[in-house]
């Protein structure tokens, strides 16, 4: 092949030594330079040609084509006119001027020309399918149904045709079908780089994310230089929370193209939700250099602004979008988010209320609102906009799909349910306080759970079965089951009222008794005073939480205590501060090295089940305090917040109650110092 060209690029050269304005020489050796990628001498070689025989139809449309390759999609459209101009009658030009056109977003201009190239051409199957896409691009799409649908039945092995077809079936939902086309097409042709993008675009609906994964790492080995394909792989490695992996794919995608503004507002995100403040921050604001008008960049800073706890830089960073976008739903959400934070909760109240107006079906919108609605105490609306975490491009749970129908309240006596697990330990502990009311409905109950908790849930629950996450054979179908749920989405259907949550005792974890025992007796070697088991601050210390927590000069009140042994209950690296406690207060807290805090749970239990009291921020520690009706003193920088569900105190333990700030920003020592004159009026301590 390539000496066949070299060997023509001779020949049009001797032809031109001989006639250096020969017509058709210049235009066959601009074309071969167009063949080899050679554009701008292509231009200017089929340029002389039409100079040379300005009335040749052939020379304009190939000058058309060379412009289109070289990305100057206007200056191609203008040569295909001027090749109807000469010859108003081809239909491969106006079918190639309408498929420009597309590309120019023009569809209704591109329809035109191409039903015009149908009536002249009635058979030709790229006509149908490029008439589907100008379709398709205003919105219409029945007839675009029909046009891809004749371009297959014209050629049947049109693997283009249908993979387009299919983007329409996705579009409209019918999701297996467009997936059955994608297989079709790759069957065809298995290097077709669009259709494993889109498939995977489809498995992404359904929550297939390894699927869609599979399928774009597919797309971009087959085109390498779509940046396109290399985002959407870094998106849904986001929604799986492989926000390394992530990263890698978004840094491809921006090195290919630098204008998509989505690629890098991703970006900034995954370095943010991996704990890189400072690098997300910096990036962001170098990225708004280039482009100062970019609202979405100016949102994304303003949460990481929020996640530093540089309220005033997010909410004057937040203005400035909604001085341009007044009804941006998203910034109004975000503004309100910021200001709840800020423990302004009536006005946060009313920007969220404004946000879901604006954008009712926005994940993001429908959490922060459901976030909102229930710290305030309205259950009903708060847990049915709950449900929009699911959506988000970041979950704190990976997103999986069931082949069982979801339960929505139906009767469960007789019926089998596996109830699987969400986020993380500290949720599965409360949300598990849900686990006897599905029991008691008569259901055969599976539960999924992480296997730290596995030995503790089946003691718990012992008329259920219980089986360890992720457990294959419920997402396979394998197993068979008449419903699934998940164990947060039990909420709304069995505590849809503050008044459905138990009243009295409502322990419903069960320790090991011999391990009881082994800990009463461990206890006992301590001096005969009141037991009281402590958490300060958590093991996974992000910037965006560094005031919900505190330090030993931040517990001096209750380290002051008299008569109290001091249980450390800490499941992270704390080893300076055990040290600073007993050097600076002259405190021991009480730490034992035969027990994994963070993974021993059912041990935990045990020696939970032996203190007085445990003071705790919401963590793994207090939610299992609640489960085993150990009281809990818990202490929380905001007034309002979802786990209250706007009671003022925890809402899902009857034993906890919860001493709160009035400002993030205010120093710690006095609410402990309430604390503990709590301490001293509940176990008669002296002052």
């Amino acid at each position: 092949m390539q000496g066949d060209l070299e060997q023509a690029e001779a020949l049009y050269h001797q032809v031109l030594s001989i006639e250096s304005n020969n017509a058709d020489a210049l235009h066959l050796l601009g074309f071969l330079a167009h063949q080899l990628e050679f554009h701008e001498e292509a231009i200017e070689l089929i340029k002389k040609a039409i100079k040379a025989s300005p009335k040749h139809a052939l020379f304009h449309n190939n000058l058309a084509k060379v412009y289109a390759a070289a990305g100057m999609p206007e200056k191609a459209e203008k040569s295909y006119r001027n090749s109807l101009k000469i010859n108003n009658s081809d239909p491969d030009v106006m079918n190639d001027l309408g498929n420009l056109l597309v590309q120019l977003k023009k569809p209704k201009k591109a329809e035109q020309l191409i039903r015009k190239a149908i009536k002249l051409k009635p058979e030709e199957a790229i006509f149908y399918n490029n008439l589907g896409t100008a379709l398709r691009d205003q919105f219409k799409a029945d007839e675009a149904d029909e046009a891809y649908r004749r371009a297959i039945e014209i050629n049947p092995e049109f693997a283009g045709a249908m993979t387009n077809l299919g983007i329409v079936l996705s579009s409209r939902n019918k999701l297996d079908e467009a997936i059955a086309l994608f297989e079709h097409a790759l069957e065809i042709d298995p290097n077709n780089a669009h259709a494993h993008n889109n498939m995977a675009d489809v498995f992404v609906k359904q929550r297939k994310m390894s699927n869609a994964v599979r399928h774009y790492i597919e797309a971009s080995e087959t085109d390498p230089n779509n940046a396109r394909i290399f985002e959407n792989l870094g998106r849904t490695l986001m929604r799986m929370n492989l926000y390394s992996e992530a990263i890698i794919e978004l840094s491809r995608a921006m090195e290919l193209d630098s204008t998509n503004s989505a690629t890098f507002v991703n970006f900034g995100k995954v370095l943010r939700y991996l704990g890189k403040f400072d690098q997300s921050r910096e990036f962001l604001e170098a990225s708004l250099e280039d482009r100062p008008d970019d609202m979405d960049l100016k949102d994304n800073l303003s949460m990481v602004y929020l996640a530093g706890h540089q309220y005033d830089k997010s909410i004057a960073m937040l203005d400035e979008i909604l001085a341009l976008h007044p009804d941006d739903g998203g910034a109004v959400s975000n503004l309100g988010f910021v200001l709840h934070m800020k423990g302004m909760i009536e006005e946060a109240f009313k920007l969220f209320k404004k946000a879901i107006k604006l954008k009712p079906d926005d994940p993001q919108v429908q959490f922060n609102f459901a976030s909102a609605l229930l710290s305030n105490g309205e259950l009903e609306q708060g847990w049915k906009y709950y449900r929009g975490r699911k959506g988000l491009i970041v979950h704190e749970s990976v997103i999986r799909e069931f082949p069982q129908e979801e339960w929505a309240g139906q009767p469960l006596r007789g019926k089998k349910i596996f109830l699987w697990d969400e986020q993380g330990i500290g949720d599965e502990l409360r949300f598990a306080s849900m686990f006897p009311d599905i029991i008691n409905m008569g259901a055969e109950v599976t539960i999924e759970c992480q296997s730290r908790l596995a030995d503790l849930f089946a003691r718990s629950f012992p008329a259920a079965e219980i089986q360890v996450s992720p457990y294959g054979p419920a997402e396979t179908g394998k197993r068979y089951f008449d419903y699934h749920c998940s164990a947060l989405d039990l909420a709304p259907l069995v505590r849809a009222k503050i008044e459905s949550f138990p009243k009295g005792d409502d322990s419903y974890l069960v320790p090991d008794a011999k391990r009881v025992a082994f800990w009463k007796n461990r206890i006992a070697q301590l001096p005969e005073q009141c037991n009281i088991g402590l958490v300060w601050r958590s093991g996974h210390m992000v910037q965006e939480k560094k005031y919900f927590f505190t330090n030993m000069d931040g517990l001096a009140p209750i380290l002051a205590l008299p008569g109290v042994n001091f249980i450390n209950l800490m499941y992270s690296e704390c080893a300076a501060d055990v040290a600073e406690a007993k050097k600076k207060y002259g405190v021991t807290l009480h730490t034992w090295d035969d027990i994994n805090m963070l993974n021993d749970l059912d041990d935990i239990s045990a020696l939970m089940s032996n203190l007085d009291l445990v003071i705790s921020q919401t963590s793994a520690v207090s939610e299992m305090a609640g489960g085993l009706g150990v009281p809990c003193f818990g202490f929380y920088p905001l007034k309002k917040d979802v786990f209250m569900l706007g009671t003022g105190n925890d809402a899902w333990h009857n034993t906890a109650r919860f001493f709160l700030k009035d400002d993030i920003f205010a120093p710690w020592e006095p609410i402990f110092a309430d604390m503990a004159m709590e301490i001293r009026k509940k176990f008669g301590l002296d002052a």
